[in-house]
């Protein structure tokens, strides 16, 4: 996937069929070398573009709901920034969330994966208060350093180690993190 070097920028694969098909080419070869018959290998390769788009593979974390809605409850905006497929607002429209969100920001439509610069930008240019920002997420490279490098606080969830300023175990203790701050 794209994300796994997040040096390597695709502003010309900002089309999901585009951006797919550049990524699923490279698992033909996986196929061809395992002796799959030529005729089954589209099919194959569109099977997994369909399974990992469907919403259904995806579940939430039961400490989302309530985090967010605390979070917005105090006034907060929330947005997306993700190292993702084209088709993430479509499916944070169908695990019906879209709604908590004022932006959803996928790397693949935009080009660029964090920890780039680019795509923390991106998504700065599209809020109207920068004057009140975190970043959540459970990667230390992509998520903190990433938007450390933007001037913006981060909380590591979920993971193990402090290779960030601020970690917590769960949204909850980020959202106490956030509203305290």
């Amino acid at each position: 996937f794209p994300w796994q070097n997040p040096d390597t920028i695709h502003p010309d694969l900002n089309d999901p069929n585009d951006w797919w098909n550049a990524l699923l080419e490279k698992f033909r070869p996986f196929f061809e070398n395992q002796k799959t018959p030529k005729d089954k290998i589209d099919p194959v390769l569109q099977s997994i573009r369909h399974h990992i788009v469907d919403h259904q593979h995806y579940t939430l974390f039961e400490d989302f709901l309530p985090s967010i809605k605390k979070i917005q409850s105090a006034g907060w905006e929330c947005a997306i920034i993700s190292n993702h497929i084209p088709e993430l607002e479509h499916t944070v429209e169908e695990l019906g969330i879209r709604i908590f969100f004022t932006h959803v920001h996928s790397s693949a439509l935009i080009g660029y994966e964090k920890p780039q610069k680019t795509i923390f930008e991106h998504a700065l240019s599209k809020t109207q208060n920068t004057s009140k920002l975190w970043m959540i997420g459970d990667n230390p490279l992509a998520d903190c350093r990433g938007a450390e490098s933007c001037n913006i606080p981060a909380i590591l969830v979920r993971s193990k180690g402090k290779p960030c300023k601020r970690s917590a175990d769960d949204l909850y203790q980020a959202t106490e993190i956030i509203l305290g701050s």
